[in-house]
């Protein structure tokens, strides 16, 4: 490759649709395996290769690129949890203010309405947040 290196190649490949990549090489310097190791190469093989190291090799890759691709949403879908779990806090305390609810009170409310709106819990912690935005008057400058 006239104008990257295959590692250079994984990155940018990698930016636009991450895939496993197992990287076939004549280099074994140690900054080229470094750059490998920090970058998107999930196996590193050095030439002359037999087929029986590469269908090996490869299969290690997409195995590894799996679980990676499973943790990656696992750790998505727990930050927005979290998220979502910080606005529903936030709403449950302007209902608690606003209406006298204890905190049991307030989240029973706002299931309610969730159920009763066919939404989600979130949604609904999130109209409320919006409506006591609309009902608080601004602060003095």
């Amino acid at each position: 490759m006239p104008d990257m290196d295959g590692i250079e190649a994984a990155a940018r490949i990698s930016q636009e649709r991450p895939i496993p990549v197992t990287l076939v090489s004549g280099y074994h310097d140690a900054d080229y395996i470094r750059r490998a190791q920090e970058s998107h190469v999930l196996a590193y093989l050095i030439k002359p290769v037999q087929d029986a190291d590469l269908a090996t090799a490869i299969a290690i890759a997409v195995g590894r690129f799996e679980e990676f691709q499973t943790l990656r949403r696992e750790a998505a879908d727990l930050r927005q949890a979290l998220a979502d779990r910080k606005v529903i806090e936030q709403a449950k305390g302007v209902l608690m203010r606003r209406t006298g609810l204890d905190e049991q009170g307030a989240f029973g409310r706002m299931r309610k309405l969730a159920m009763d709106q066919n939404l989600k819990l979130v949604d609904i912690a999130h109209m409320i947040l919006t409506a006591e935005q609309a009902f608080t008057p601004p602060a003095p400058m």
